[in-house]
Order: C-alpha cells, then structure tokens, then sequence
C-alpha cells in the first residue's frame, strides 16, 4: 500500500490541517502566512509542520503494517 502526501500552502486556513484526499492521498494545508514572516519564526513553524508531518508518517507505517499482517492471513 503505498500513500502521497502532499503539501499545499493555502492563504485561507489559520493552522496547519491534514486530510484524506483520496484513497491514497494525505494532503496537509500549510497556512501561507508562515512563508512570510521572518526567518527565526519560519524555523520554528518549518518544524510545526515536520513534527506534524511525523506523527502522520508514523501512522501511515503502522498502517501500512497492519494492512500487510491482513493481507498474509
């Protein structure tokens, strides 16, 4: 099983946002007003959205993990 994801920088959302785009497809909404701030605040919301980003990889392992276990059944 294997998933995208994809990350979109969008004016219109206030926090970073993770959703199911389709079947296999994560996409995370980055909110743009991180790209324009100065560079010690881009650091720190860079890592908001590798930490984020993380937690989601983490899952999507653990699925994918189980999703094979099932499979082999």
């Amino acid at each position: 099983m294997k998933f995208e994801i994809k990350l979109y920088a969008d004016e219109l959302v206030n926090s970073i946002s993770w959703c199911l785009s389709n079947e296999y497809s994560i996409t995370c909404q980055i909110p743009l007003s991180y790209y324009a701030i100065s560079d010690k605040n881009r650091e720190i919301n860079y890592n908001l959205v590798r930490n984020s980003g993380a937690s989601i990889h983490q899952f999507l392992i653990q699925l994918n993990k189980a999703y094979h276990r099932k499979k082999k059944i």
